[in-house]
């Protein structure tokens, strides 16, 4: 199951528990990458992935800006691809700690990148409050709307 159809099946189990106008989801460009922003009827805002270098401020940043959003209450990377991950930590950063709720993500057990992009957003991440998401794990949206995580390293709910 691609990331893509896993991320399209948690909207839809989101769509299915409220009226659309009440749930807010952004789909950002970011090049190769993801980044999507959702605004949950009770206004918690999530962002999940932010493309790669460059995008989180070029492109996340200025969008959240235009939306008048100056804090995350969370702040999701569905994997440690450049292209996901690159920008999150210009985002992260951009925004200061004081600003960003909880950091969600796979966790550091082995294998793990070497790459600077990695590096970079693990040290944002953390500064920010970083947490392992596990297989199974739901977070509360707010307003009745849920956002289990389907997939973790390989493995599928």
């Amino acid at each position: 199951m691609t990331k893509r159809t896993i991320i399209s099946l948690c909207y839809l189990l989101l769509a299915g528990f409220l009226p659309a106008a009440n749930l807010r989801i952004h789909h950002l460009y970011v090049g190769q990458g993801d980044g999507t922003l959702i605004v949950s009827p009770t206004g918690l805002k999530v962002l999940i992935d932010a493309g790669n270098t460059g995008f989180g401020s070029g492109t996340v940043r200025p969008y959240l800006a235009g939306l008048g959003i100056g804090a995350l209450d969370l702040v999701i990377a569905s994997h440690y691809h450049a292209d996901h991950i690159g920008g999150l930590d210009e985002v992260l950063n951009g925004l200061g700690a004081a600003f960003i709720g909880d950091v969600y993500d796979r966790g550091t057990g082995a294998p793990l990148p070497t790459t600077g992009t990695y590096n970079d957003y693990a040290a944002a991440a953390a500064a920010a409050g970083r947490f392992t998401l596990g297989l199974g794990h739901v977070l509360d949206l707010g307003g009745g709307v849920p956002l289990p995580c389907l997939a973790v390293d390989g493995s599928v709910l």
